[in-house]
Order: structure tokens, then C-alpha cells, then sequence
């Protein structure tokens, strides 16, 4: 569906499927990462623990998972998102677990949500 919109694969990965998916639904109309992220993962199947930066809002971060493991590392002024709590652990030992259909959006200034997806 989205090589028929002119989109070019250059990997294999599912990473990358998802990226482009985002893309496409912020193209269709303006709207905070959060929500193409939201809207984008509710096409993808399997299990996902990602997260998504974009360009044009540079001071926040989301993080989702469905599947698979997703931590938020909280830490003295800086958020961490990791698979396991041995990535952060040097960093911070305050974390949050997210649950299973999460999604966390995390600013520069705000601190962090936590949302359902």
C-alpha cells in the first residue's frame, strides 16, 4: 500500500514500514506526533516497542509498545525509553513500566504522559 503511494523500502526491516507509515498520516493532516503515531500504529500487526522522533517537533519524544517490553527511564532532568531496565540503570532507578497498548509522549519542558493507545 504505501510503494503505490511512492514510498522506497531501502531496508527489510519493519522499522522502517512503521516510520513511513507515520509519515503518511501526518502528510494526509497536521497533527501532534502522539496522534500519527496513534493512528499509524493501529494498522500495524505483532508485537512493537519503538520510539519516534520527528523534525518538525524536535523537543518530544514517544515511545509505544504493544508486545514487547518499554521502560521510561526518569531521570535528573532527562527521560530515557529502553527494552530493559539495564539500560538506564546507570543513568536513573526511577522508571515506568508501560503497559501493554501505552504510549508515552515526553517533552522537553512538560516532563511525560502516559496514554492508552
Amino acid at each position: 500500500q504505501l510503494m503505490s503511494k511512492g514510498y522506497k523500502m531501502r531496508s527489510d526491516t519493519d522499522t522502517e514500514l512503521i516510520a513511513h507509515l507515520i509519515s503518511d498520516v501526518r502528510s494526509k493532516t497536521r497533527m501532534p506526533l502522539e496522534e500519527a503515531v496513534r493512528l499509524a500504529l493501529t494498522q500495524v500487526e505483532g508485537a512493537f516497542g519503538l520510539a519516534v522522533i520527528a523534525s518538525d517537533e524536535p523537543d518530544k519524544l514517544v515511545g509505544a509498545r504493544k508486545g514487547s517490553p518499554l521502560i521510561l527511564g526518569i531521570g535528573e532532568d532527562e527521560y530515557l525509553l529502553a527494552s530493559d531496565a539495564s539500560a538506564v540503570i546507570e543513568r536513573t532507578r526511577r522508571v515506568a513500566y508501560l503497559n501493554d497498548g501505552e504510549l508515552a509522549v515526553i517533552t522537553r519542558t512538560g516532563g511525560y504522559q502516559i496514554q492508552t493507545l
